[in-house]
């Protein structure tokens, strides 16, 4: 079982690698050829584009990875397919509909908008939970990364700062259409196509089945992309650009803590579904250990090396954005331990009303200290908001779980027997 999560890791660690490079490269790029104030609009447009992620993704990469990982049956699997794609086509026609609607409020970024909404389309149509489900990644990261490739290289030798920053933006965005689109071949080629019926009936029972997942996605994303949105309109896109490189930098690290999440989750999966609760729960002991030395590492690599970094990485600016890491740092720790409370045990343990309740939670904390701290201490008060919602997801997660299962009691060895 260790070897397949460690084969799954693997390739979904060299995906992210290329995901997570290509926008840590872009930021470098941007911000030396077009100035941080061009960078913060683009880290603007991305982040009004990751509430049409969510949208599209609607909770499939947990609640569908889930049941590919214990159903082959290719009957139902083309009937599972056949309902989620109809849902993302729907979310996809909604999400052009509000994109068209910001481009009505932001003229001055129309075609920035609009270049970034082309990652949107791509990432309706890949189908990753699919392949993640069946543990079968090879030949989806080697096309990931390839064109991943393809774009840097032409990022970093073939544009410079003369060309317009639209054709920047375009060789960040096509990399998701080309892998979306091919990705959705692969799978219909593996189910010999789509030719089964839509039924309501099938589409309702996603959408309540996911719902609670979607919730809690976006309430996250709610409060760790509004950070960006919130500095922009308090302080300029200067003062976002300065906070968007921090986030990215910090967004890098939680990319690597997903990889794991999502290489671990058919496994829990099964672990659940085959073992009793009170073995389920101890074999959680080591993720959260994980979670907890990795967040310290991170901590302590800001907190000693991170403005050095900040001068290699963007010269200008560098002291304002070392602030803003400083207390963006915690966070890869509370993601981690949000992740396994969360994504793993409270959804594989029936409570996934829970799982979006304490992002809820979050979300609420989220806007009740950013209306009492941006105002006080501007782009560090968004990002002392930002961290105090993380903190608060963790002890709500941790505190249903001990009142439910005893579950931290459990894990840690405290008390023992089963509820």
């Amino acid at each position: 079982m260790l070897a397949r999560v460690s084969k799954s890791a693997a390739l979904l660690f060299l995906q992210q690698f290329f995901n997570l490079v290509l926008p840590l490269v872009a930021m470098k790029l941007v911000v030396d050829r077009y100035g941080v104030d061009q960078f913060g609009k683009l880290v603007l447009c991305q982040a009004l584009m990751q509430y049409f992620m969510v949208a599209v993704d609607f909770g499939f990469n947990i609640t569908a990875t889930n049941y590919v990982a214990k159903n082959r049956d290719r009957a139902q699997l083309q009937k599972k397919v056949v309902t989620i794609y109809s849902i993302k086509l729907l979310f996809l026609v909604l999400s052009s509909i509000i994109c068209l609607g910001y481009v009505l409020f932001l003229p001055e970024l129309t075609y920035m908008l609009l270049l970034c909404f082309v990652a949107v389309i791509g990432q309706s149509l890949y189908p990753y939970w699919y392949f993640l489900g069946l543990e079968r990644l090879i030949g989806v990261t080697a096309l990931s990364v390839i064109v991943r490739v393809f774009s840097l290289l032409v990022l970093v030798f073939f544009l410079d700062s003369d060309d317009s920053i639209l054709i920047f933006v375009f060789f960040l965005s096509f990399p998701y259409l080309v892998v979306g689109v091919v990705g959705l071949g692969l799978l219909a080629t593996q189910l010999s196509g789509f030719t089964r019926q839509v039924h309501f009936r099938d589409v309702l029972f996603e959408l309540k089945e996911g719902w609670p997942i979607f919730i809690s996605n976006f309430c996250s994303v709610v409060y760790t992309n509004s950070s960006v949105v919130i500095v922009s309109g308090l302080a300029g896109s200067s003062a976002a650009g300065i906070y968007g490189v921090a986030d990215r930098l910090i967004k890098a690290v939680l990319g690597g803590v997903g990889v794991v999440s999502q290489a671990f989750y058919p496994v829990t999966s099964q672990v659940s579904s085959n073992s009793k609760i009170d073995a389920f729960i101890r074999y959680m002991r080591m993720p959260l250990v994980i979670a907890l030395v990795f967040g310290g590492a991170v901590i302590s690599g800001v907190f000693l090396v991170g403005e050095r970094v900040m001068n290699l990485v963007v010269g200008q600016d560098a002291l304002d954005i070392y602030s803003v890491l400083l207390i963006l740092s915690p966070i890869p720790m509370m993601v981690g331990l949000s992740s396994v409370l969360g994504v793993h045990m409270l959804t594989n343990l029936g409570m996934t009303r829970a799982f979006g309740f304490s992002v809820l939670v979050s979300t609420i904390s989220f806007g009740l200290s950013v209306v009492v701290l941006a105002p006080l201490l501007g782009v560090n008060g968004v990002a002392w908001s930002y961290l105090l919602a993380e903190l608060s997801v963790v002890v709500v997660m941790a505190i249903m779980l001990e009142h439910r299962f005893r579950a931290l009691s459990r894990v840690f060895g405290f008390k023992r027997g089963v509820k």
